[in-house]
């Protein structure tokens, strides 16, 4: 496990691993959350798990009215030995969790392609009766991805957003109004990272 540092930055990580029965190839995964070493008293680690972490930022930093929880989070894709089948029930329950006590916000590799599809419960094609949810009070922005593929692990997050009440800001926010393409490699480009 290697570790690495940053001057006048604090880095909580949990490092890359590499599959027991693999004796060749590079280590998957890792997760890092650093920030400045001035913030120490307003930042803490709050859960780490193997694909990602949590931590709180003090409501007094950003003068709200409630803590900001924020995961760094690493889910390998579907076909990896290092996937875990049970990593989207775990961060739904993290996310119910902590959403209770404050602001949530998800940011890291994913390895989910969720192209235009819906991360909230459409009132005009929902099946479900009155009452059944309750509606946003705003206008959901319409988000934009360069990448109309949606995978399994995308299929996931889309529910997760919908059950949690979180949105995608890929594609509907100021620096990426477009949606653009988060990979690149000689066998493709995707939006996987949110």
């Amino acid at each position: 496990r290697k570790s690495f540092s940053l001057p006048g930055f604090e880095i909580i990580s949990n490092p890359a691993r590499k599959y027991q029965s693999k004796t060749q190839g590079r280590c998957s995964g890792g997760v890092a959350f650093g920030f400045k070493t001035s913030l120490k008293r307003e930042v803490k680690l709050v859960l780490m798990r193997q694909d990602y972490i949590w931590c709180k930022l003090d409501r007094n930093l950003f003068n709200l009215e409630r803590d900001i929880f924020i995961c760094a989070i690493y889910i390998p894709p579907r076909d990896s030995p290092y996937f875990n089948a049970d990593i989207f029930v775990e961060l739904e329950n993290d996310i119910a969790t902590f959403s209770s006590e404050g602001f949530v916000l998800l940011a890291g590799d994913l390895n989910s392609r969720t192209g235009c599809g819906l991360d909230y419960i459409d009132e005009q094609t929902s099946t479900f009766e009155n009452n059944a949810f309750t509606l946003p009070n705003y206008v959901i922005k319409t988000r934009k991805n360069f990448d109309d593929k949606i995978n399994e692990n995308g299929k996931s997050l889309l529910e997760i957003c919908k059950s949690c009440d979180l949105r995608i800001l890929n594609g509907r926010t100021k620096g990426d109004s477009f949606g653009k393409i988060t990979y690149h490699s000689t066998e493709g480009i995707s939006t996987v990272d949110y």
